[in-house]
């Protein structure tokens, strides 16, 4: 009886994980895809935010924050994008919670995007950024 349950207990486990992506924004791995739209750097007074074509870059004067080193491991963090021709939403999420926090950017000029940062149960901003 005990190796019956064991091995059901094994399959639930296995198709739980293969269904699994730890990426919903599309390309099966845990990494950032920025719209070619956002790429360059972007300021408003100290806060300076970078997009590259696989990351982001949000540094203020207290601390710098790189998105790909920071919460590019899948057993660390879960990364969920939304991407549009004018919006870019990454929502990140360690395993144990289900947001840490949620970081929008609006296009509103080829020179100006809209920031938006969604804490668990707080939303700061919004903040215009300019491109540098």
């Amino acid at each position: 009886m005990k190796k019956i349950v064991g091995a059901i207990l094994f399959l639930m486990i296995a198709i739980l994980a293969s269904g699994c992506d730890p990426n919903p924004s599309g390309s099966g791995q845990n990494e950032f895809s920025p719209p070619e739209w956002i790429w360059g750097t972007w300021v408003n007074g100290d806060t300076i935010v970078t997009f590259t074509s696989d990351n982001i870059i949000y540094a203020t004067p207290t601390m710098i924050q790189n998105f790909s080193e920071d919460f590019g491991n899948p057993a660390v963090s879960r990364i969920t994008e939304t991407i549009s021709t004018t919006f870019y939403q990454v929502t990140v999420a360690d395993t144990e919670s289900p947001s840490f926090g949620t970081y929008r950017f609006v296009y509103d000029t080829e020179d100006t995007i809209n920031f938006t940062l969604t804490i668990p149960e707080v939303t700061l901003g919004p903040w215009e950024l300019v491109r540098h």
